[in-house]
């Protein structure tokens, strides 16, 4: 006697996810919350480095990411997008996914950490610890110059622009450092900051 075959019957197999291509909205930039509470908190970008919350990801349109610090990069890895907003992490040397990934409200979720997209995927972590930080409007004497998120400075006719330091790690990084540009010289001057209350401290 034959067995009759149920056709019918549920395969017990896994079915591959389906990849869609990613959005736009997906590419740039994207820093660890925490850091930039981390800078609101300290005032600085020594102590905020030092709380291990320097993390970023860049997102290109070709899939690929690179998590990194501010210390140095990490491994490529690949993103790949299920739906409009959620997707999974993919080391390059592995075909298991290592993390899900999911865009929400202008942000990135990964692993309960949340991402925050900064301005642009070049300048863009420089751009938001400025605006953290530094940019606004300063009184030095009876004179008001203004500091601005790209680093610029207005109103001084000496000093054209600024940059704080953001990586500690090297030898002689004891101390929040930043970097000074004046008109007339070729190389920036390296000062010493502070950020007491709502004033700028710099020493030389």
């Amino acid at each position: 006697n034959k067995t009759a075959v149920n056709t019918n019957s549920k395969r017990e197999t896994t079915e591959k996810p389906q990849f869609i291509k990613t959005p736009a909205s997906c590419f740039g930039l994207w820093i660890q919350e925490d850091y930039l509470k981390a800078l609101q908190k300290t005032h600085s970008t020594k102590k905020a480095q030092e709380m291990a919350v320097d993390d970023f990801y860049r997102i290109s349109n070709d899939n690929s990411v690179m998590r990194q610090t501010l210390h140095e990069g990490g491994a490529d890895n690949i993103l790949l997008m299920t739906t409009e907003t959620k997707g999974q992490l993919f080391s390059s040397d592995t075909l298991e996914a290592y993390s899900q990934v999911e865009f929400k409200d202008n942000t990135m979720i990964i692993k309960n950490k949340t991402y925050i997209k900064a301005p642009s995927i070049e300048n863009g972590l420089t751009e938001m610890v400025n605006r953290t930080l530094f940019s606004g409007e300063y009184i030095v004497g009876n004179q008001t110059i203004t500091f601005l998120e790209n680093g610029q400075i207005n109103g001084l006719d000496s000093i054209v622009c600024y940059e704080a330091n953001l990586d500690y790690i090297d030898a002689g990084m004891q101390y929040d450092k930043m970097d000074i540009q004046f008109k007339k010289e070729k190389e920036p001057r390296t000062y010493i900051y502070q950020i007491v209350s709502d004033t700028l401290v710099l020493f030389n």
